[in-house]
């Protein structure tokens, strides 16, 4: 950031949102983690913990409230959103993070600069370690958050073609030649068509 400034003086520099999602969600995945070696690995608490780890970094918004079914690890029928209360009901301190950050979440989706950086003061002493460390971070950066949550800007697009570019690579085991790697990117990406009834040179 210090050599865009250097480089360009009038720039506005934009956080991309993925990012500042995946600061606050990794956050709240080491508080599980942490909490979870207060108990056995024979535990309720923990199998809990470690099985419905998805369903609590998941906005709370796209958690079911209506549907019941039968859960691994509960007696009783439960929604989503009744499994995920439960599980976390079980640490004040890893309820607390989790409330915060669906907090953040919501106020990041309705690009609610103002009310993030409120939230963000309000609820930094109030959660767990991992939490206030992202938490300050994005106070110590809000000019630039709040530049991200002003526009429709995002690097998504060129983070899935990394994502694709690394995944050919590894499930290929590596490639000899450069050129046979970045035709397969193209072909894959549709931006090259292969040619029908080609022989390799022997």
């Amino acid at each position: 950031m210090s050599l865009i400034k250097d480089v360009f003086p009038n720039a506005q520099i934009v956080l991309d949102k993925f990012h500042i999602v995946n600061l606050i969600g990794r956050a709240l995945l080491k508080t599980r983690i942490e909490i979870m070696k207060n108990f056995s690995t024979s535990s309720i608490e923990y199998k809990r913990l470690k099985r419905y780890w998805k369903l609590i970094q998941k906005d709370s918004s796209k958690l079911d409230i209506i549907h019941f079914s039968k859960w691994t690890h509960f007696s009783k029928w439960k929604s989503t959103s009744d499994v995920v209360n439960e599980t976390i009901a079980i640490d004040d301190n890893l309820k607390k993070t989790y409330e915060v950050y669906q907090i953040l979440l919501s106020d990041i989706r309705c690009e609610n600069s103002k009310g993030l950086r409120e939230h963000l003061t309000l609820f930094k002493d109030t959660v767990s370690e991992q939490m206030k460390v992202a938490i300050n971070t994005l106070l110590e950066y809000f000019e630039y958050v709040e530049n991200t949550l002003s526009t429709n800007i995002t690097n998504g697009p060129l983070e899935g073609t990394n994502n694709l570019i690394k995944s050919i690579k590894r499930i290929a085991f590596g490639y000899r030649s450069f050129y046979n790697f970045r035709n397969r990117v193209f072909i894959i990406k549709n931006l090259m068509k292969p040619i029908k009834n080609y022989q390799a040179a022997i």
